[in-house]
This record gives structure tokens, C-alpha cells and sequence, in this order.
């Protein structure tokens, strides 16, 4: 090692420190190793780097289905009749909801374009009739009666086009 700013070796006892020797009891400073210095910065832009890279959205794996608007398609569901009947239709989520209705019932909804509408009825103990109806794009697709007690009818369509 040499002495800084004098070119010449550093004698025992006499620290980098200009030539000043260290007072007694005391270790003399040294600087840190740019090979170290640089390999912690290095360890943390990479530890950095990862943690941002796991937090950001990455590509979607199947263009197309992506988080982007889906097309919908406007549907009607009604069921007409007299008296109370249990129904379930599809809701927007494309999940089913049930409730008990005094007829008539109607409802409508904007569906994505990639499962079944569907609107289902069940009559009472005390029996009767009730007609589903289900339509797209507010044209009749499918209708079904239910007739008698606990009468059941269902209107069901295929996937709706956008």
C-alpha cells in the first residue's frame, strides 16, 4: 500500500492517512473497496428491479381476453301469469339469481357475450300457469308455460352474439 499523495510505501506503523502516524489504541480508517461498493449496489438494483417487475401487469397470456370492455348484449326476461312463482335468471356477472315474485315479473339486463341467458320458473303449491319469455337485442328468442301445482318451465338461449 502507499501513501496518499506521496507515492511511496507506507512504513509499519504509519496508516494511508497522509503520512500522519495513528495515534496508539486507535485502528486506522480504510476506505471500502469500490469491488464491494459495487456489489451491494449491484445486489440492490436487482432485488429493486425484481420487486418492481413483480408488481407491474405483465402481458396478457391470451390476447383477447384481456381486462378491456367485453361486447354486451341486451336481455328481457319476463315471466307473466297470477299469483307467486320462484324465479331465476341470469344476472349480468353471469351468475343466477333466485327470488319469489307475485306475477307478472319482468327484468332486463346487458349480458357479456359468452355464456347462456336464462330465466327459469316455478309455480307454487297452489298450481296455475306462467309464461317465461326471454329476448335479444329485444327480439323474442324463446318462450315455455308452466302449468299445475309446482309447474315448471324454463327459456334458455345460446351464447348471445355482440
Amino acid at each position: 500500500m502507499t501513501l496518499a499523495n506521496t507515492g511511496r510505501p507506507a512504513e509499519s506503523g504509519e496508516a494511508a492517512t497522509g503520512g500522519v502516524p495513528p495515534e496508539a489504541g486507535t485502528v486506522p480508517r480504510r476506505r471500502p473497496s469500490i469491488g464491494a461498493g459495487a456489489a451491494v449496489g449491484t445486489i440492490l438494483a436487482v432485488a429493486t428491479a425484481g420487486a418492481v417487475w413483480l408488481t407491474l401487469p405483465h402481458g396478457d397470456p391470451h390476447p383477447g381476453h384481456g381486462t378491456a370492455a367485453r361486447p354486451t348484449v341486451p336481455v328481457g326476461y319476463a315471466v307473466t301469469g297470477s299469483g307467486t312463482a320462484r324465479i331465476t335468471y341470469t344476472r349480468p356477472d353471469g351468475t343466477s339469481r333466485s327470488l319469489s315474485v307475485r306475477l307478472p315479473w319482468q327484468q332486463t339486463a346487458e349480458l357479456a357475450a359468452k355464456g347462456p341467458a336464462s330465466v327459469a320458473v316455478v309455480l307454487g303449491p297452489e298450481g296455475g300457469h306462467a309464461t317465461c319469455a326471454l329476448t335479444l337485442h329485444g327480439t323474442a328468442v324463446q318462450h315455455a308455460t308452466a302449468y299445475g301445482a309446482y309447474g315448471r318451465a324454463t327459456c334458455t338461449s345460446a351464447a348471445p352474439a355482440p
